[in-house]
C-alpha cells in the first residue's frame, strides 16, 4: 500500500483552504504534485466523485466535483496530453465563468427569423433587454421555455441566435441537468432530463454561472467536517 502521508498533507492544506473560503469567500487553486500510481489511486478514492462534471475552454479543461462539495478536480489538456492537474476550492472553478465570458458576445446578434418562427423573437428580445441591466453578482434570471408556446423551429432559432459556448456541465442530482454556456456572455442554456432521458424543463438563464452548478455554502460547511474525518482515516 502507498504511504498515505503525502495525501494527508495535501488534504490538510485543502481543509485549511475550505476554512479560508468559508471565512473570506476567496477561492484557491492547489496544484497537485506528481504522485506515484498508488498514491494517485488513493487520492482519487479519497476525493471520489460528486454530482457535477464537465468541461471548459471547448474541452481543453476537464472539471469534476469531488464527493466533498466545493472541492473540484481541474485538469488541463493540450492536444490530449495532461499539462495541469489541481484541486480548486470554491463554489465553482474560476475557469468556468472566465471561459464562458471569453468565448462570447456582449448581446445576441440580430438575425432574421426564417419562415415558421413565430414566438422566438420576443424571447430573444427579453434576453437582450435583461442583459443590458445585468451586472456580475446580480441574482440569476430564468426564462422557462417549456411553459411557452414554442415550436421546434422557435427553439432552434433561439439556439442559433445565442450560439454555442465554451462550457458544458452535467449535474446529476434528482434529474440530469445539462448546463451549457452560449455564444452570448452571461447567457446559459439549462435543460433537465428525467430517467427516461426525456426533456422535462428547458430554460435560458442569465447569470454568472447557473445556481444548479454551484456548491452551496451549507454543503461546504459539511465538507470541512468530512475532510477532517478523511484525514483521521488516512492517518490511521
Amino acid at each position: 500500500m502507498s504511504n498515505p502521508l503525502p495525501i494527508a498533507i495535501l488534504l490538510d492544506e485543502v481543509r485549511l483552504a475550505v476554512a479560508d473560503f468559508l471565512a473570506e469567500g476567496v477561492s484557491r487553486h492547489i496544484p497537485l504534485p506528481t504522485l506515484d500510481p498508488h498514491a494517485q489511486a488513493l487520492l482519487d478514492e479519497t476525493l471520489g466523485k460528486g454530482e457535477v462534471s464537465g468541461e471548459a475552454e471547448y474541452g481543453a479543461v476537464e472539471i469534476r466535483e469531488a464527493k466533498f462539495p466545493g472541492l473540484w478536480r481541474v485538469r488541463r489538456f493540450d492536444g490530449g496530453r495532461l499539462v495541469g492537474d489541481g484541486i480548486e476550492i470554491g463554489a465553482i472553478p474560476a475557469v468556468v465563468s472566465a471561459s464562458a465570458r471569453r468565448a462570447s458576445l456582449p448581446e445576441p446578434p440580430v438575425l432574421e427569423p426564417p419562415f415558421g418562427v413565430m414566438n422566438a423573437p420576443p424571447v430573444v428580445h427579453e434576453i437582450r433587454d435583461r442583459l443590458r441591466n445585468f451586472r456580475p453578482g446580480d441574482p440569476p434570471y430564468g426564462i422557462n421555455l417549456t411553459q411557452m408556446p414554442l415550436s421546434p423551429q422557435d427553439v432552434t432559432f433561439i439556439d442559433r441566435t445565442l450560439g454555442a459556448g465554451a462550457v458544458a456541465l452535467l449535474s446529476q442530482g434528482g434529474f440530469d441537468c445539462c448546463i451549457s454556456s452560449t455564444g452570448v456572455a452571461h447567457v446559459w442554456r439549462v435543460r433537465y432530463f428525467n430517467d427516461g432521458d426525456s426533456l422535462v424543463l428547458d430554460t435560458v438563464e442569465i447569470a454568472e454561472v447557473p445556481e444548479t452548478a454551484l456548491a452551496a455554502r451549507e454543503d461546504m460547511e459539511n465538507t470541512a467536517a468530512e475532510l477532517a474525518e478523511a484525514l483521521r482515516w488516512l492517518e490511521g
